[in-house]
C-alpha cells in the first residue's frame, strides 16, 4: 500500500485532518487508513462550520469533506472559499457516483484533491500524498503561512504575506481570493475587485475567483453584476449545480421571483439538498400567494407546513409602518 513519504514536522504543525461527515463508520475507516502515515483525524464534524472552526483554532492542518445527500461536497467547497483561512487550507473531497464529472468541475473550487467513494485505501493514500505534494511547493507553503498568521489575528502581516505569493496557476487564484476577502473586511472593495478581475483574466474559468467576485458583488448591493457573471459562467463552462445557489441569490436580490422559483425547481429535480431546497422553495411560493403549491411541497412535513401557515397569519396582522 502506498503511503505518503515522511515530511518535516515543521511543515505541518499538527499532522491532523478535520473530517466533515455525518457517518461515524466512515470516519473510523479513514482513521485506520491514514494513521500508519503519521497523520491523524482531528475530529468528526457534521457541518462545514465546525471543521472551519477547528482550522481557525489551529487544531487541524487540512480538511476532508464527505459527499452526502443533504450536504453535497460542492456546497462544502463553496463555503470553504468564503473564509480567508480555509481558502489557504488543503482539502480532500470525497466524491460519490459522479466521480469523473465532479473531479473536473470541482478542481478549481479551492484546490481540492478528489477521492472516489466508496473509499479505497490505496486511492485515498494517493490523494493524501498528492495533496501534500501540491501544498509543499514554495508558493503553497507561503500561502499556508498566511493562514497561520490569520489564525493569530495578524491581518496586516497576512496581507503582506499573501502579496508575496507568486501568481502561479495553482497558488495565484487562492492567494487572490484570500487577499480579496481580507481587503473587503477593511473596506478596500475596489482594490479587492481589481485583484480578482486581474486573476480572472489569467484564468477565466477559475471557480474560486468567479465565486469571489460573486460574493463581492452580492455583498456590495450589485446583484445585476453577480447575475451577469454567473449567467456567463454557467453558459460557458457548465459547472453542474455548483454555482446554482449563487445564481438564485443574485436573481432574488435582482427582484425576479419567477426566475428564482424556476431555478429552485432545477435544484429540486436534481435532488440537491432536498429538504432545504423544498423548504426554501415553499417559502418563495408562499410569499407570492401560491399557498396550494407550497402546501403540496410540504404535505409530508405537517409541522413545517403548520409553522409556515402560522407565520403568514401573524404577518398579515402586523400593520405596515407609517411613512416618515
Amino acid at each position: 500500500m502506498n503511503q505518503p513519504r515522511n515530511r518535516k514536522p515543521t511543515t505541518w504543525p499538527k499532522h491532523s485532518i478535520a473530517v466533515i461527515s455525518g457517518e461515524q463508520h466512515l470516519v473510523t475507516i479513514l482513521r485506520n487508513i491514514i494513521s500508519p502515515t503519521g497523520w491523524k483525524i482531528a475530529g468528526q464534524f457534521p457541518t462545514v462550520v465546525g471543521a472551519a472552526f477547528a482550522i481557525r483554532e489551529g487544531r487541524a492542518d487540512a480538511i476532508m469533506a464527505d459527499d452526502l445527500p443533504d450536504q453535497p461536497v460542492s456546497a462544502i467547497l463553496r463555503f470553504l472559499i468564503t473564509n480567508p483561512i480555509t481558502v489557504c487550507t488543503p482539502v480532500i473531497a470525497l466524491s460519490g457516483d459522479n466521480f469523473e464529472a465532479e473531479a473536473k468541475s470541482l478542481g478549481s473550487l479551492g484546490r481540492p484533491k478528489i477521492a472516489q467513494k466508496p473509499v479505497n485505501p490505496s486511492r485515498l493514500l494517493a490523494s493524501l500524498d498528492g495533496m501534500l505534494r501540491d501544498w509543499e511547493s514554495e508558493e503553497m507553503v507561503r500561502l499556508r503561512s498566511a493562514s497561520y498568521l490569520m489564525q493569530k489575528g495578524d491581518t496586516q502581516n497576512s496581507i503582506l504575506r499573501l502579496k508575496q505569493v507568486t501568481p502561479t496557476p495553482i497558488a495565484g487564484p487562492l492567494a487572490a481570493q484570500a487577499l480579496a476577502i481580507l481587503l473587503r473586511q477593511i473596506g478596500k472593495l475596489k482594490e479587492a475587485e481589481g485583484l480578482l478581475l486581474a486573476s480572472l483574466k489569467n484564468d477565466p474559468t477559475n471557480l474560486t475567483v468567479i465565486s469571489g467576485l460573486v460574493d463581492l458583488y452580492l455583498t456590495s448591493a450589485m446583484p445585476h453584476l453577480a447575475h451577469k457573471l454567473l449567467s456567463a459562467t454557467t453558459a460557458r463552462i457548465k459547472p453542474s449545480l455548483i454555482l446554482h445557489p449563487d445564481l438564485i441569490q443574485a436573481t432574488l436580490l435582482k427582484g425576479d421571483m419567477q426566475e428564482a422559483i424556476a431555478l429552485m425547481h432545477v435544484l429540486l429535480n436534481a435532488n440537491y439538498k432536498t429538504h432545504e431546497t423544498t423548504t426554501f422553495l415553499a417559502k418563495l411560493l408562499y410569499s407570492i400567494g401560491r399557498e396550494k403549491e407550497a402546501a403540496g411541497l410540504l404535505a409530508r412535513d405537517r409541522a413545517v407546513l403548520a409553522k409556515f401557515q402560522k407565520s403568514w397569519q401573524i404577518a398579515d396582522l402586523i400593520p405596515l409602518p407609517v411613512a416618515g
